[in-house]
């Protein structure tokens, strides 16, 4: 049991007694066996005022912080820090310095801590707490990557996926036109001159840039729904990660 000591001005007496995983603080007996390996106890959820933090299962070992009652330190004390105010250096059980001590090691039960168990965070809860968030930010880290490859190839504007598919149904109709007449096509005769010297070059560029569009459109596609399902499948932050691996080598190619 590895308990770190926090001190704090007060004329009340600290008395500690550790047997295996219960801890007997000035004779209230706390269970502490009840936290499992990765688990997490908050502590508010322990009915004592002594409690400073949460107490943890890490490697076998319970980390827990306590409440260190000290005394007056006087002026002239080398536990005086800067301005004189008190310098205590909180540590592990035995490790603390600088406060004049209240503690006083004894055995002795009369009553024992309630502990809220329905507040503990077992291992278990924390990993599934951890997978969610990797998920979500999986999810959210795929979209912004399709995003931003669709946004390499077409303009992202209200409206101009529609003005996509209005061009190429008019360079379709251009090219199979045996007689096209240019006010037929409003959008090819708006754009003219611009991008094209004439119609039949701006429906063809057009048709070329939808076909480009297509390929590329259709390898982004496969890249969302694969790695869209790995990230679903996934049980582990381990396999979200290797999941999400797939997609930068997917960006690389």
């Amino acid at each position: 049991m590895h308990i770190t000591l926090s001190p704090i001005r007060s004329d009340e007496v600290l008395t500690l007694h550790r047997a295996g995983d219960m801890l007997t603080i000035n004779g209230q007996s706390l269970d502490l066996s009840v936290i499992s390996e990765g688990a997490t106890l908050p502590a508010e959820a322990v009915n004592s005022p002594w409690i400073a933090g949460p107490i943890s299962r890490i490697d076998g070992t319970l980390h827990l912080t306590l409440l260190f009652p000290h005394g007056a330190i006087p002026e002239s004390s080398p536990a005086r820090g800067a301005g004189g105010h008190p310098s205590c250096t909180p540590g592990a059980l035995g490790r603390w310095a600088g406060c004049p001590a209240k503690l006083h090691p004894r055995g002795g039960l009369t009553m024992a801590i309630t502990i809220d168990l329905n507040q503990l965070i077992t291992a278990e809860a924390k990993a599934a707490e951890a997978l969610a968030l990797a998920r979500e930010t999986a999810r959210a880290r795929l979209a912004a990557h399709i995003a931003a490859a669709r946004a390499s190839y077409i303009t992202i504007l209200p409206g101009q996926d529609m003005i996509y598919q209005a061009k190429e149904a008019e360079a379709r109709a251009w090219i199979a036109d045996p007689a096209p007449d240019l006010e037929d096509y409003p959008l090819l005769s708006a754009e003219i001159g611009l991008t094209a010297p004439d119609a039949q070059s701006l429906a063809q560029l057009w048709l070329n840039m939808a076909s480009l569009w297509r390929q590329a459109a259709a390898g982004l596609e496969a890249v969302r729904l694969t790695v869209g399902a790995a990230i679903e499948a996934a049980t582990t932050v381990e396999a979200i990660t290797a999941a999400m691996s797939g997609l930068e080598e997917a960006g690389e190619s």
